[in-house]
């Protein structure tokens, strides 16, 4: 039988993933600090305290993993999903304090052997190589079982519409105004019929990835010092400026997940959604006049929230300004509300969290009984009175969260 080798090393959740790589690299840690003591290397002991930040920020990771899928509270409304931001933070922060430790050595030493002050054993350089050899071979296994963390985007958003939605009874499509040829319906255009998925790394998982690969460029750069060392042992200098190196790398192999990092926490639009393409999207649906305070934010690298203020099209337009709404039809806050929350879900799963204002336009029910102020999703159990008498929905909330 035929063994597939990645299909060993891709375990399937990001909890498996760390707990291997964690093992991997607890043994890995072991080795190298053994093997760097004897061969008096600086560059093997640097990656063997670098190692040592990968146990502890898979560590971290795995508790951050498991403390965001606690369910939410009433303290904590969105739960604790979050933590997977800190925990990489938190990561990355200790791979920054061994780095710059090593760094402060690296020169140090290099000062000394520019002074002939250098009171350091002589490096071995054979068992340095031998060393950085198995190192190397080990984060290439770190790599196989990190490297698959994509989450490919099963969110299983759900909407919830319980409203059981009737809205061919009170609306005609034909009879709304002909806004697919505007501008900002040509953006919309492009946007797939169906829920964007797409594929995202957990974030611990990816903290972890960005060390193990700052691992395997040292490993390399180790690896030729050592056989330089081994051929040339007056060419030990080259050892504390790998070390000098290592630090470029890992200060920049660490730029994005900071960036990504921050860009959670400081509540930024994710840079997977054009909230241009979601307004085009929302001015194109029949009924809606205008669409503004449109905001999009991450709660976790996963999970999106969305906030928008919607304006229906006045129930009275003639068709000199291009509408065609007959004088009895009446647009329905609570119809509007969920059609627009359906179509954020339909092309956006990603997004679980919709707070959907539906605005006044200065018109007047049949009955007189919509109320002058806005109506907000917050309000939408039952609460918004309809004004077609054949569509009555009073018990079934309309359930945007």
């Amino acid at each position: 039988m035929k063994l597939n080798v990645s299909s060993v090393f891709a375990l399937d959740t990001p909890g498996a993933k760390l707990r291997g790589a964690c093992a991997v690299a607890l043994l890995l840690m072991l080795a190298e600090f053994v093997g760097g003591y004897l061969a008096g290397s600086l560059s093997i002991m640097s990656d063997a305290a670098h190692m040592l930040t990968d146990v502890l920020s898979f560590v971290v990771s795995l508790l951050a993993l498991h403390l965001s899928q606690w369910p939410r509270t009433a303290a904590m409304p969105y739960g604790f999903k979050r933590a997977e931001v800190l925990g990489a933070m938190t990561s990355i922060l200790f791979l920054w304090i061994v780095t710059g430790i090593l760094v402060k050595e690296a020169i140090v030493r290099l000062y000394n052997i520019a002074h002939d002050q250098d009171t350091a054993d002589p490096v071995d350089g054979k068992t340095m190589f031998i060393i950085a050899a198995i190192a190397l071979l080990v984060n290439i296994l770190l790599m196989k079982i990190l490297g698959h963390g994509h989450s490919h985007g099963h969110s299983h958003s759900h909407s919830h519409d319980h409203s059981h939605d009737h809205d061919p009874a009170v609306f005609d499509d034909d009879a709304a105004p002909d806004v697919t040829t505007t501008p900002t319906a040509t953006a919309f255009k492009s946007l797939p019929d169906v829920p964007t998925t797409i594929p995202r790394r957990n974030l611990n998982v990816d903290a972890a990835y960005i060390h193990v690969l700052g691992d395997l460029l040292q490993n390399i750069g180790v690896l030729v010092a050592g056989a330089v060392i081994w051929a040339r042992p007056s060419w030990h200098i080259i050892d504390p400026i790998l070390t000098l190196v290592f630090g470029l790398i890992v200060a920049w192999t660490t730029v994005g997940i900071c960036k990504t990092s921050l860009a959670i926490l400081m509540e930024g639009t994710p840079v997977e959604v054009d909230t241009a393409a979601i307004e085009a999207m929302l001015q194109a649906l029949p009924y809606v006049q205008e669409v503004h305070d449109l905001r999009v934010w991450s709660i976790a690298s996963d999970c999106f929230a969305l906030s928008v203020h919607v304006v229906p099209y006045n129930s009275k337009v003639d068709s000199s300004n291009g509408g065609h709404f007959h004088e009895t039809t009446v647009l329905c806050y609570g119809v509007v509300l969920r059609r627009v929350e359906k179509e954020i879900q339909r092309h956006y799963a990603t997004i679980k969290y919709t707070t959907i204002q539906v605005e006044d336009n200065d018109y007047v029910c049949a009955d007189d009984s919509f109320p002058s102020s806005s109506t907000t999703s917050e309000n939408r159990h039952g609460t918004t009175p309809y004004c077609d008498d054949r569509h009555h929905n009073h018990g079934n909330p309309v359930d945007v969260v």
